[in-house]
């Protein structure tokens, strides 16, 4: 596996967009990055697709569109539903995975601020996939709330990340760092979650074991290029 370059690859960082000289205070300049990578899960016996896009700022944004010049033309909107006004989104619901792969080549990001600056970014999809995200082991102490996990080995896969979640893509309470080991243990006096979210007994939270595959050896912040993951329902 290549090291993991990024900060926090799960929940991904925008520190690196500000930076401060102390003794050269100025207005800030408008900056924004942007990503979009392919989510592949199994639906049944099938393996399905979806796009996942991200735009993220130093200041707050008014809109993010992204078009695609290729077969099906597909534009995007983005919002700032959960992530905040910092970050816009988008997530892939249920009915838009799809067994036909999402087409590869360059996406073009328009990214607005509040106040009407406008930068525009592209990003190139590229052709690398990993096998679909398997989990072979799962188990849950009731009484302690350990997780013990295990996935089939991708061997393309720069990077493994465990979250527990209120639900798919919702509030984050829990994430592991960058693992290179396909099997991982987990429990409440670990380092890594929330600290406004605390779990609650009888309530059902998703976990979701995630392989990613970044661009290339230096893509910018860890840019992904394919994400692969699988999610189980669990009952604290």
């Amino acid at each position: 596996m290549k090291s993991f370059k990024i900060i926090l690859l799960a929940v991904f960082s925008i520190s690196s967009l500000i930076s401060c000289d102390n003794d050269d205070i100025q207005d800030p300049v408008f900056q924004a990055a942007a990503d979009i990578y392919v989510r592949t899960i199994k639906n049944g016996e099938e393996v399905v697709h979806a796009p996942v896009i991200y735009a993220y700022s130093n200041m707050a944004l008014f809109s993010t569109s992204v078009n695609f010049k290729g077969e099906t033309d597909p534009r995007y909107d983005l919002d700032d539903a959960f992530e905040g006004v910092n970050r816009f989104r988008s997530v892939p619901s249920t009915s838009d995975f799809t067994t036909t792969d999402i087409e590869n080549g360059v996406y073009e990001f328009e990214i607005t601020s509040t106040g009407n600056e406008v930068i525009k970014l592209k990003d190139e999809l590229l052709d690398a996939r990993m096998d679909v995200m398997n989990i072979t082991e799962f188990t849950l102490d009731d009484d302690t709330h350990k997780f013990d996990i295990t996935w089939d080995k991708i061997d393309n896969a720069d990077v493994y990340v465990v979250k527990l979640m209120s639900a798919i893509d919702k509030n984050l309470i829990f994430v592991s760092n960058g693992l290179s080991k396909n099997t991982y243990t987990f429990k409440p006096s670990d380092r890594g979650w929330s600290n406004s979210i605390t779990p609650k007994e009888g309530t059902t939270y998703t976990v979701a074991v995630c392989a990613y595959l970044l661009e290339t050896d230096d893509a910018p912040s860890g840019n992904i290029n394919h994400e692969t993951v699988e999610y189980k329902e669990i009952v604290w």
